[in-house]
């Protein structure tokens, strides 16, 4: 259902206000991708100050990264989105999204990368979305002097960064996990709006009983977001 409650609960009880309308004749595949879309919402348009004319690194071709970087084109971004071995197809899609670049870290340098969609100055925030301590570090190396940071993915330990960058840049570095009700409700008016797909996001669709497959797919990289549904 969300943060901190188990969605393959046969049922759960909701409180009226945390309970939201989608928009009539809206999809209810891409209704279905809300919960993490809220989460880029947070990370993109609330805690992280973009604007047109910025370039702007994602990392990695996940489904955060991937909603992520929907959100930043909508808002006018140049998007670099990177990721590493095995990560072709989501990179693929990211060019599909919308992305001006893709760099596949494994055979490119996302640094000179970097410099060379920038003139050599450096991008302006990046969004790491990997929770890897090479991601970390890279996106760090990437950035401008009095650029922006902001952590999306969960390292789940303890990692190594380059501070002394932090420092000597005057880098902005913030955290975004999950959302608020405010989120929520700016959700709701994008789903109105329009401007932003989810569909072409959903690569699978499965049966809840098939729910370890689903989760191989995305462990092995061979989806973007798996849907699954409830059977009769």
């Amino acid at each position: 259902m969300g943060h901190g409650v188990n969605g393959f609960a046969r049922s759960v009880v909701a409180r009226p206000d945390q309970l939201y309308r989608v928009p009539a004749n809206f999809p209810l595949e891409e209704a279905a991708i809300s919960e993490p879309f809220a989460g880029a919402i947070q990370a993109v348009t609330e805690l992280t100050h973009v604007r047109i004319g910025d370039t702007a690194l994602v990392s990695v071709p996940a489904p955060m990264g991937l909603l992520c970087l929907k959100l930043l084109v909508a808002e006018g971004v140049k998007v670099i989105v990177a990721g590493a071995a095995g990560d072709d197809a989501r990179l693929d899609a990211a060019l599909r999204f919308g992305a001006a670049k893709i760099v596949d870290v494994s055979k490119q340098s996302l640094l000179d990368t970097a410099k060379e969609e920038t003139g050599g100055a450096g991008l302006d925030v990046a969004f790491e979305c990997a929770g890897h301590e090479t991601s970390v570090r890279a996106c760090i190396e990437a950035l401008r002097p009095m650029g922006r940071y902001t952590q999306v993915g969960i390292c789940g330990h303890e990692i190594k960064f380059p501070m002394d960058q932090v420092f000597f840049k005057q880098l902005k570095l913030c955290g975004s996990v999950c959302y608020t009700a405010q989120t929520w409700d700016r959700m709701m008016k994008i789903f109105q709006q329009g401007r932003v797909k989810l569909g072409d996001l959903i690569s699978n669709k499965l049966p809840i009983s098939e729910w370890r497959t689903a989760f191989d797919l995305c462990t092995q990289k061979q989806a973007l977001k798996v849907l699954m549904y409830p059977e009769s």
